[in-house]
């Protein structure tokens, strides 16, 4: 789909491949990279000092409303023609895919604290749930194989996003007046004015931890390096052959 937004228009509808690819097509995955990277570091930091000024059910529901929001201008803008304007798309891309990363690292911190409250079973299906991402790679194949239209399978995939953010929104909702969340106390307001983690105690960790510290920022790093700018270039060996395998796939 995206590939289709920023192809050489001058050439149709067929998306360029290989060394043959737009100057936006070759800039979109390392922009995607750095935008969804940038936002979620500085959420992290700054949840992680000042988190607790904002109850964290507020911050997940406003983060899952964040997310839907961006989702459903996704949607929207599969159906508008965009080649006329291929540059400032792909600027407003890029700032939604920074909203979205921002959105993501606030309700992943955010609803770590809630569960945390909760028995063990529910962080371990949190968490399985959550690097398992069963649910939404299996959403991106059927968008690709259902139809052969980018736009088709855009609106697909961006449609079912909107629909199930939608819905967990609804499912937090109920969840925060069950009697199990009130059980556990899970938003308990004392929370508020509990000690928090204070600047000086962050700097005796970092100096305790700064061998693996630093190993973690040597493999982001040299990963960052060769990951998406090098391997999106990768072609298959048959990216050639007219078949709905290489077409799709």
């Amino acid at each position: 789909y995206w590939m289709y937004k920023f192809r050489n228009v001058t050439q149709g509808d067929e998306i360029t491949q290989g060394q043959d690819r737009t100057r936006l097509q070759v800039y979109f995955q390392p922009a995607l990279m750095a935008g969804g990277t940038i936002p979620s570091v500085i959420c992290t930091i700054l949840w992680t000092f000042y988190g607790h000024k904002i109850a964290s059910m507020l911050r997940s529901l406003a983060a899952l409303v964040l997310l839907g929001l961006v989702f459903a201008i996704f949607a929207i803008f599969t159906q508008i023609n965009t080649d006329s304007w291929q540059t400032g798309f792909f600027a407003l891309t890029v700032i939604l895919l920074m909203m979205n990363s921002a959105g993501v690292a606030t309700f992943q911190m955010s609803s770590v604290i809630l569960i945390a409250k909760l028995p063990p079973s529910y962080m371990f299906c949190y968490l399985i749930g959550q690097n398992g991402t069963v649910l939404t790679t299996s959403l991106q194949l059927v968008a690709v194989a259902v139809t052969n239209n980018s736009i088709t399978s855009g609106l697909i995939y961006f449609t079912a996003g909107t629909t199930l953010i939608t819905i967990s929104l609804m499912f937090v909702m109920i969840a925060r007046r069950s009697h199990v969340f009130r059980y556990y106390e899970v938003e308990n307001i004392k929370d508020k004015h509990a000690e928090h983690i204070k600047f000086d105690e962050m700097k005796k960790l970092i100096v305790q931890l700064w061998p693996v510290l630093v190993v973690i920022g040597i493999l982001f790093f040299t990963f960052s390096f060769v990951h998406p700018s090098i391997t999106t270039l990768v072609e298959s060996e048959y990216a050639y052959e007219k078949t709905a395998w290489t077409r799709k796939f």
